[in-house]
């Protein structure tokens, strides 16, 4: 968006509402009419395998760095106070703190100083998906959302090419294909106890209406591989 955007256009990550990973709170200052939250939300159990590798919350001590995946989806969330943030927050465990974000963040009825059915350019969220933009590539989500808002390009769009994403190279448009094939690779990460933990915490109804996550591909990886340990001779783990 940086690198898109109009030059009369401000773009920042930590904005005056907080940490940009921290709650909303409505009593600091009230979103503009000429502001936009921008919320990008990403598959759960991408997500996940993400945090665990980089669980800024979790730094109390040295053992809380080599805690297995299995054991960082269940420990209790706790997020000390951010330079942005006055409060400690705390979750039973990390999949439910996603949930209570995401509600604060996207929810149309919290907080109310949010115009979330206003139409452009008057809008104060805009909800992407982090598969759309790995499927549809940078330019036709992020491009076209600029345009909605007419948000000026300068020139021609400019992709961003550097670094690695979870999926190969930031930039590259992946297939339906592909995406099954990394997902799959994904959910191995995961014993069978961990996914039905995940599914047993998440808000699968708030999943499925705001983000059109419905993880039904979750279940049927779940029923194949407990069916080949079975046939192996193996008890699903």
């Amino acid at each position: 968006i940086t690198k898109n955007k109009k030059k009369s256009v401000r773009c920042v990550r930590d904005p005056i509402h907080g940490w940009k990973h921290g709650f909303l709170e409505p009593n600091l200052v009230q979103l503009r009419e000429d502001q936009l939250l921008l919320i990008i939300t990403r598959d759960a159990f991408s997500w996940l395998p993400k945090m665990y590798k980089e669980m800024y919350c979790f730094r109390e001590t040295e053992a809380d760095l080599n805690v297995t995946f299995s054991t960082f989806l269940r420990k209790p969330y706790l997020c000390y106070p951010h330079e942005r943030s006055n409060e400690t927050e705390t979750a039973p465990n990390i999949v439910q703190i996603r949930t209570r974000k995401y509600k604060n963040w996207l929810d149309r009825n919290n907080p109310k100083y949010f115009a979330f059915d206003a139409k452009p350019p008057f809008c104060t969220r805009l909800h992407l998906r982090y598969e759309s933009i790995v499927q549809d590539g940078q330019e036709a989500t992020i491009g076209k959302m600029l345009q909605s808002y007419g948000i000026r390009k300068e020139g021609e769009f400019h992709k961003i090419v550097k670094g690695t994403g979870p999926l190969g190279p930031i930039g590259k448009v992946y297939s339906a294909e592909t995406i099954k094939k990394e997902a799959q690779e994904i959910l191995e990460k995961y014993t069978l106890q961990d996914l039905q933990f995940v599914l047993d915490n998440l808000n699968l109804e708030l999943e499925r209406t705001l983000f059109n996550y419905t993880y039904d591909y979750v279940v049927d990886y779940m029923e194949e591989r407990a069916l080949k340990m079975r046939n192996k001779g193996t008890v699903p783990k």
